[in-house]
């Protein structure tokens, strides 16, 4: 199953279209919303691409945020609603849960979890410029996006992270 990972952002959405069946990244990228938003009207007119879209949704953790969370999650319903009906939501708990197989942890845990399933260490998941790895290239955002993706294929009962 293809699956694009949308981590949305202040003023980006980082992406990552994922093959579930051959555990690959086949494209990534983080651009501005407006393009991305542009980017996903155009494929979703031409028969799209990915067989479904997974944005990662906000959720409180009863702590203070700033105008920045806000306007991310302001774009993250901007491309759910673009994305349509092949759209999917998930929470950051429900990646932490799925990756982790609990909520405690963080952003590099997630980033290692993501590792272990590519490769198995970071050298094999990662590669270098004349060896690529299955990650390659990859950035923050981008990891983030790919472990929206791995989660929701997990959590579908489509792919097995544990």
């Amino acid at each position: 199953m293809r699956i694009l990972g949308i981590d949305p952002n202040e003023d980006t959405a980082a992406w990552v279209l994922w093959d579930s069946v051959e555990r690959e990244v086949i494209e990534s990228a983080e651009w501005p919303v407006e393009k991305f938003l542009g980017s996903v009207s155009t494929v979703l007119a031409f028969g799209g691409w990915p067989d479904v879209y997974v944005v990662e949704r906000l959720e409180s953790f009863q702590l203070r945020v700033n105008q920045a969370t806000f306007k991310a999650q302001w774009h993250g319903g901007r491309i759910f609603h673009a994305c349509g009906p092949l759209a999917y939501s998930i929470t950051r708990k429900q990646v932490k849960l799925a990756l982790l197989g609990t909520i405690i942890g963080n952003n590099a845990d997630v980033r290692c979890a993501l590792i272990d399933l590519h490769g198995g260490s970071r050298k094999a998941a990662m590669g270098v410029k004349k060896a690529p790895g299955p990650l390659y290239g990859l950035r923050k955002d981008q990891m983030q996006a790919l472990a929206v993706a791995v989660a929701w294929a997990t959590l579908e009962g489509d792919f097995v992270a544990l």
